[in-house]
């Protein structure tokens, strides 16, 4: 995922009415949504922006405010009623997230304990590890417990290229950057944050598994779902769905064996998701480290100095290659980076 980002949101009813038509439209992808406080603190706008966020293509996901104090598995309760109201565990749908950054006065120990009450009754409900709000001042505050085996969503407003981790966490899956961030749609400041990967890979953090259920899309249409619509057959990202994309979507579709009629339902989605299949290459797979006639052709093809070692600078060239065209951006050169290169 190095090098590959996704934008986002986090948002409360603080944020007042939304317009997610114009947030999705304005490249963010995935949102996470205030649902419930301590015991019995339910966010009023919950429901209502879960549904704005999958009406418009925006991934989205419900987030607890953890009071320090208070039973660990009542708050869990608490959160998992407005998730089952909300629907949540749909494909797509992001995991849920506890919110960790008020102490209150308590001890330590009895911030963990009830913390690991809440973590571990919700993960019995959903069959999977919910997510961490943090950020590492907090963190060292109630003693630094490990429980890096959760996905960490960071705080830091500080660093640009890599935020600061609480102990134990080497990698992140979401950054929150600002507090005071600007989105079309949204009166006022809102928290911004990005993934830690490509908009496919927010299914690394999804409360459930398969394949996520995106709806129809036609002339006229605009948001982020057209951006991924636009991304996959490879044409100019813009969010809307006029002609030039129509016209796309129709030669896809005929090159794919589909009714060519333009409209991206069930049956284009899927051929679309399907992979594609690398093309047949006698290259050997590459990496840093390598040398001799396949790197000097492979820094050849990159159009970077040719001198057979595949040293730190081709595999930024690799890199870089690799995320302007959409693929993994690893820094090995295998079959499908190979077919590229030969296109």
């Amino acid at each position: 995922m190095a090098g590959v980002f996704t934008q986002g949101i986090d948002v409360s009813h603080h944020q007042g009415p939304i317009k997610w038509d114009r947030v999705a439209n304005d490249g963010i992808y995935f949102a996470f949504i205030k649902a419930s406080e301590a015991f019995t603190f339910k966010d009023r706008r919950f429901e209502i922006n879960t549904k704005g966020c999958r009406d418009n293509g925006i991934r989205c996901g419900g987030y607890h405010f953890f009071r320090p104090g208070k039973d660990g598995r009542r708050q869990a309760d608490n959160l998992l009623a407005q998730l089952e109201k909300a629907d949540f565990g749909q494909p797509g749908d992001l995991l849920p997230v506890l919110d960790c950054e008020d102490f209150d006065g308590s001890s330590k120990a009895r911030y963990r304990e009830d913390l690991q009450t809440c973590l571990d009754r919700v993960e019995s409900q959903i069959g999977k590890k919910p997510i961490i709000y943090t950020l590492k001042s907090f963190w060292k505050i109630i003693g630094d417990p490990d429980l890096s085996a959760y996905p960490l969503w960071v705080v830091d407003l500080s660093f640009v290229d890599f935020p600061r981790l609480p102990k134990h966490w080497t990698d992140y899956a979401v950054w929150q950057y600002s507090f005071t961030g600007s989105v079309d749609g949204i009166s006022g400041d809102v928290d911004r944050d990005r993934f830690n990967g490509s908009p496919d890979e927010l299914d690394d953090i999804s409360i459930a598994d398969g394949p996520r259920q995106r709806p129809t899309l036609r002339r006229g249409a605009r948001g982020a779902l057209v951006r991924e619509l636009q991304q996959a057959l490879g044409i100019t990202v813009d969010g809307i769905f006029g002609p030039g994309t129509e016209t796309a979507v129709k030669r896809f579709q005929r090159d794919n064996g589909l009714v060519a009629d333009g409209i991206v339902g069930p049956r284009t989605w899927a051929a679309l998701d399907k992979p594609e299949e690398p093309e047949p290459t006698d290259r050997p797979t590459l990496r840093r480290g390598a040398e001799g006639a396949a790197v000097r052709e492979l820094q050849q093809a990159l159009g970077i100095t040719v001198d057979g070692d595949f040293g730190p600078a081709t595999e930024a060239a690799v890199r870089q290659f690799q995320r302007d065209n959409s693929l993994v951006a690893d820094g090995i050169v295998g079959p499908r980076t190979w077919a590229v290169l030969g296109r």
